[in-house]
């Protein structure tokens, strides 16, 4: 749970990162960064293994090519919509995604979902109807709808690592960021953008996008698929005022008010689980 945490800390400057790039497009972003994340993802995954990697790939491939489409095509249009709205609502839209994921997990896995957990996905959903209001309010719902299909298709990718846990699932985020990288270059209609911005890019694919889905991938192995994403809403919550802070992207009020609720349902279901483990201690 804390190496969670701290993967979604990470990636919560995610938001901050793009808004630097006043010359990239998203496509070419999704070149530069996929293809960076595909190249430490593999390389890790061969420090790991060694000689024994191609066994290991092997034992990854099934696992490997569904998550990977999935984590993919989520990547691109997460780019795509933080492109056409604010970081703010795109990134508390995909607090929906413990929905989906516990849903999923339920159906396909046979994983429980406490009804302490529930009421938090509930409750977090609630929030993302003020935020889906806003959309339609300030005429930016088709990067909303994009955030809303990111979630649905992020659920998915963590169920199948579920599904997965036995083996290295490292492939599939190497998979999933080679079709990123594919799709960018081939709809970004050209790949000339400045030096530094290709540095920028590299660095956030390779370092940060590149330890923090490792950590996250390695994590997911001993945590419930709808825990895996409640945990993960750190970084939805945060995202957005790294960008209000450095950037002065102030968030609507209804997108405010939709963090608020998605704040409180997280902080209250990590309480109840505090008090219920130190129940079961006594």
């Amino acid at each position: 749970m804390l190496l969670i945490l701290l993967s979604s800390v990470a990636l919560s400057f995610n938001g901050l990162i793009f808004r630097q790039l006043t010359e990239a497009t998203a496509w070419q972003v999704s070149f530069y960064r996929s293809g960076a994340l595909a190249a430490a993802v593999f390389c890790l995954f061969l420090a790991r293994h060694g000689g024994r990697w191609r066994v290991e790939l092997r034992r990854s491939r099934r696992n490997a090519l569904i998550a990977g489409p999935l984590l993919g095509v989520a990547g691109v249009c997460f780019l795509q919509s933080l492109s056409l709205t604010t970081v703010a609502n795109t990134m508390f839209t995909l607090s929906s995604v413990p929905f989906f994921a516990a849903a999923l997990a339920w159906i396909v896995l046979g994983e429980r979902v406490a009804k302490a957990t529930w009421i938090a996905i509930v409750t977090a959903m609630a929030g993302i109807a003020l935020m889906l209001f806003d959309g339609f309010d300030s005429g930016v719902l088709m990067g909303n709808i994009l955030a809303l299909i990111t979630a649905i298709l992020f659920a998915a990718f963590v169920v199948t690592l579920r599904h997965g846990r036995h083996v290295d699932m490292l492939p599939a985020v190497a998979f999933g960021a080679l079709i990123s990288m594919a799709i960018g270059g081939v709809m970004a209609g050209g790949l000339d953008i400045s030096g530094r911005e290709i540095l920028i890019c590299l660095a956030w694919g390779a370092l940060l996008s590149g330890i923090a889905h490792s950590i996250y991938t390695f994590a997911s192995r001993h945590v419930p698929a709808a825990e895996i994403t409640l945990l993960s809403l750190v970084e939805m919550i945060v995202s957005p005022f790294w960008v209000w802070l450095v950037m002065d992207e102030t968030p609507t009020r209804y997108t405010l008010m939709g963090g608020a609720v998605v704040a409180v349902a997280i902080g209250g279901w990590v309480v109840s689980g505090s008090q219920s483990r130190s129940k079961e201690s006594l």
